[in-house]
């Protein structure tokens, strides 16, 4: 081995025993959509400190036995809209914790926190235009 060649990788991985393709190899759908639901949790989460603290725990591989209870129980509650504390925000809440562990439901969900967080800054810039045209 000289300064000009790279040791060789092992049989069956990429440069830097990566596997094959390294971190560009292809990733199953699935795989895809659990890091897309994640970057979405992580983006929503991201702008409270104290929400990411409540969010993290649940978000971890070993609390699937909290989690899927606790998102039925969310999604049965919404039934009972017509109470004070139980409403309409336990069903996507609900549906969000089961797409955790349920690749069916992903892609349905991914693509409602995209479309939400596309509306939530849409509303933003508009409310933010708004004040500052009556402001001066």
């Amino acid at each position: 081995m000289t300064a000009d060649h790279p040791p060789k990788a092992a049989p069956g991985q990429g440069p830097g025993g990566r596997g094959i393709g390294g971190r560009f190899a292809r990733r199953s759908p699935a795989d895809r959509e659990k890091a897309r639901l994640r970057r979405q949790i992580d983006a929503f989460s991201s702008s409270d400190p104290r929400l990411r603290r409540i969010i993290e725990p649940v978000l971890r591989d070993r609390a699937r036995w909290l989690r899927i209870p606790l998102a039925g129980l969310l999604v049965l509650g919404s039934f009972a809209a017509i109470l004070p504390v139980f409403g309409l925000w336990m069903f996507p809440l609900g549906f969000l914790l089961l797409a955790i562990d349920l690749p069916a439901l992903r892609p349905a969900v991914n693509a409602s926190l995209i479309y939400g967080r596309r509306r939530q800054r849409a509303l933003l810039r508009w409310w933010r235009a708004k004040r500052g045209q009556q402001d001066p």
